[in-house]
Formats: structure tokens, sequence, C-alpha cells
């Protein structure tokens, strides 16, 4: 066993030897000891030196921070991979960041390509360009609601001798504008894709697959002259795409006039009772019949009889004759034609609701 006087030599200022002792001598051997003392001071000073890690100054803890930082965040450019406008339904615009996270160095944009594909633009980008240290800089990228099925395009940048790519996706989806024939009746369903669980017991369960129900319609449509053009060619084009479908049963009307530019519209009916409208639609479409032009919207809200759109009206409907439906998101299953006669057609038409992911 080691004793604290064979630290601090009390032995040596009492005459004696502590390190000689024996071990009963030891035990038997009484000192007083100030503890406050300058003895014991200096001890704890010595063991300090062996034991104790040396502090690190202000400077260092911030340096160590900030390495930390630099490696997550900072001295390296950062770009916007991805846009994803999900389905199409109207104009759209986003922004893309370039951003220099450098925060003593200047960094360049020295190449930018566009693939110039239709249904899209960006803002134009001038190459060279300068980005101070911490700078960032944005570019408007709009999709248009007229393009190819699929918006998939690729940007590309190269940023201090580094490349980057912008990818932006989209579905586009066509309006769907002409009446149904209610003579014919109508048919909407409801359900959910669900999975089965059975019990050891043998009772079954069902659990679904997604958040919202799955519609399905059903309906007749009858077509003339123009319209029964349109259809037809509709129906060849578009086959593969997304239609917005008009659910027929909570149709509105409205007295606001002029529509052209509004974001928002008051319906006439009382939108209490319309159950889609109210529970699982997010887009509406306007369209006048008597020319077939539709244009859909995103809803951003509903208050009373009040419809407010995320983005203005861009087509100017007629305030008589224009009508508005709540639509679902769709893919044309099927569709039956008979020509009535010279010029008219009939055609049922099938609907499955469809869901992006």
């Amino acid at each position: 066993m080691t004793y604290l006087d064979d630290y601090i030599n009390y032995g040596a200022i009492s005459g004696l030897n502590a390190r000689s002792q024996s071990l009963n001598e030891a035990d038997q051997y009484v000192q007083p000891r100030d503890f406050e003392g300058p003895l014991f001071h200096d001890y704890k000073v010595t063991q300090s030196k062996y034991y104790e890690r040396a502090g690190v100054d202000y400077q260092g803890i911030s340096e160590l921070i900030n390495n930390y930082a630099d490696d997550l965040i900072y001295n390296r450019i950062w770009a916007t991979q991805e846009i994803d406008f999900g389905y199409i339904l109207e104009d759209r615009s986003q922004e893309v960041y370039i951003w220099n996270a450098y925060k003593t160095e200047q960094k360049s944009i020295t190449a930018f390509t566009d693939p110039v594909h239709s249904g899209i633009a960006i803002d134009a980008v001038t190459v060279p360009t300068v980005l101070e240290p911490n700078e960032e800089i944005s570019y408007t990228v709009t999709v248009y609601a007229i393009g190819p099925a699929e918006q998939n395009t690729i940007y590309e940048w190269t940023v201090a001798g580094a490349d980057f790519e912008t990818l932006v996706t989209g579905k586009r989806v066509i309006p769907f504008p002409f009446p149904a024939n209610w003579g014919a009746g109508i048919n909407i369903g409801y359900g959910f894709k669900t999975v089965i669980y059975k019990a050891p017991t043998t009772h079954e369960q069902r659990r679904s697959l997604h958040n919202t129900v799955r519609r399905t319609s059903n309906f007749e449509v009858i077509l003339s002259r123009m319209n029964a053009q349109k259809f037809n060619n509709m129906y060849r084009l578009g086959a593969a795409r997304f239609f917005g479908v008009p659910i027929q049963s909570e149709i509105m009307t409205t007295s606001d006039s002029p529509i052209l530019g509004a974001f928002s519209i008051t319906a006439n009916e009382d939108l209490a009772n319309f159950f889609n409208l109210q529970t699982y639609c997010t887009q509406v479409m306007l369209v006048n019949h008597e020319t077939a032009m539709a244009e859909m919207k995103i809803l951003t809200s509903v208050v009373g009889q009040t419809l407010n759109f995320e983005i203005a009206v861009a087509n100017d409907f007629p305030t008589v004759g224009t009508v508005i439906y709540p639509i679902y998101i769709g893919m044309l299953e099927q569709a039956d034609f008979k020509f009535e006669n010279d010029g008219v057609l009939t055609a049922n038409v099938s609907f499955r609701e469809s869901f992006i992911g």
C-alpha cells in the first residue's frame, strides 16, 4: 500500500523516514495534516500535470466546430438536384438554386446545357457567372400545361470545375371536357386497394394500401361534329395518358364575371354536401361545353361557396355556359364507340383513378 506520506514526505519534516517504516509502524504514525496548506496545494498541482488534460483555448474549440461544418455544408457547391411537379394540370414554376457555400472564395458557373425540350422553359443563364462567397443564385423553371405526356428534362451545370445535374419531371393531365349523357345513367365507384390479414382463428381483416379512396367512373357521352373529332383525336393520342375526370354528380355553375385572371370563383350552388369536393378533391375543371374549352385548376381552399385557386384562370371563359366540376386524375380504361348517324356518335367511357408512386 502506498501512503500519502510517500508523496508529501511528512517523514522528512518530522525527522522520520516514512519509506523505511514497517507496515505496523506506518499505521501507528500520526502527524497532523493541513490539507489547505501549501504542501498539499503543491501536491494537487503536481498531480494535475500528469492526470488532468490541459484545457483547450477558445480559438481551438471554434476552429474544431468550423471544421465539422466545412465538411457537411461549407466549402462546396450546392445545386438543386431534382424538381418533381407531379401531375401537371396547368402552367407552374419552381426555382433552381445554385449556392456557392465557400466562405472565402469566388466560384463561377462556367457552362450550362439546356436540352430545349418542349413543354418547359428556364430563365436565361449567362456564362460565366461569378458567385461571391456564400452567394446564391436562382433560375425559374416553368412547365406548361401543353407538352409531352411525361416531362423528363435534365439541365447540366458546370460550377467551379464540377458538373451538376438538375432533373425536372412531371406527368401531364388532359382535361376530359365532354358532358355526360344523364339519360344513360352515370356510375361512380369508391374503393380501397387492400391486403388481407388472416388470424389463426380463421378470421380475416383487410388493411387499406391507400390513404384515400380510389374512384372509378363509367358514363356515356354524345358527341357531334367538332367535338366528335376532338374526342377521336384524344382517344387515339391520349389513351395512355392521365385525364382530369369530371365528377358529373357535383356540377357547379357561377355568375362571376369576368372569370379571366380570377384567383377565386363563387359557385351558385350550396357546396356543403358536395362529398368529393369537400373530402377528396384538390383540383377542379372549368369547362365550356359548347366549345370543349377546358382548364384545370389546383384548389388552395373551399370556403363556403367560394373556390380559391393557386394560379389565376388563364382562359377567357364566358360567365354564362361555364360549368365547374371537381375532378380526379385517372386513366382511360375503355371507350366503346357507336355511330348514331352522320356526324353524331356516342361513346361509353370508363376511367380508373391513378396515383403517382
